[in-house]
């Protein structure tokens, strides 16, 4: 009776000691290229993230994965809006706003992230400006900045066709959009002063749309 209850004591043990054996030989990285290699879309990703970040030691492969889902995403998002404003400039405007909060959003959250490794996974963590280069060069790779470069090109036409005189109200929104638009390029501050900055430029927007609205 004993010997039985020890031996399937044992196998469960052997069973446990196993799993945590295998599992701590799986690297974070080979779960990205996995879940990358699942998606047709992203599947191209795949090798040129192993190839690139398959040597280093701490969680850059984090961040470069989630530059190229997030990277992904925002591109598509600025493509759709570009085609808005072609179509309707003024109309697609708080359209716009949305895609660069969102754009910026996700700045905080990879922010708030390097900041609680930093404290829980010293070691392994990363602080946040090479968190952010990383997400940047992934962004410029995908192409996310070349086409809010063109967002900004059709902007700049078109309020360059805006009388300031005449319409005032609506010229004055350029300067607005260009707060955001110089964050997405560059993040300053400190993650708090950024998050309030983005809400305080989001709030200027919309009571200046608002008045821009009476002069379209």
């Amino acid at each position: 009776m004993y010997y039985k209850y020890y031996s399937k004591s044992g196998q469960l043990l052997g069973l446990v000691l196993l799993y945590s054996l295998l599992t701590s030989c799986i690297k974070p990285l080979d779960v990205y290229v996995a879940n990358l290699e699942q998606d047709p879309e992203k599947s191209y990703h795949a090798a040129y993230l192993r190839e690139t970040y398959g040597e280093t030691k701490r969680d850059e492969s984090y961040y470069a994965y989630k530059g190229i889902l997030s990277g992904e995403y925002m591109k598509r998002m600025y493509d759709e809006i570009y085609v808005e404003l072609d179509s309707s400039t003024f109309k697609s405007l708080p359209k716009l706003i949305a895609v660069y909060k969102e754009h910026l959003g996700l700045y905080a959250l990879m922010w708030k992230r390097a900041i609680s490794q930093s404290v829980s996974n010293r070691l392994g963590a990363i602080k946040f400006n090479p968190a952010l280069a990383i997400y940047m060069a992934e962004y410029s790779r995908i192409g996310v900045f070349e086409s809010a470069d063109k967002v900004d090109e059709l902007l700049q036409a078109y309020f360059k066709g805006i009388d300031p005189v005449k319409m005032p109200k609506t010229y004055e929104l350029y300067g607005v959009i260009s707060m955001l638009r110089s964050q997405v390029r560059e993040p300053t501050g400190s993650l708090n002063s950024f998050s309030q900055n983005i809400n305080d430029v989001n709030y200027e927007f919309t009571k200046a749309y608002s008045m821009a609205q009476l002069e379209n």
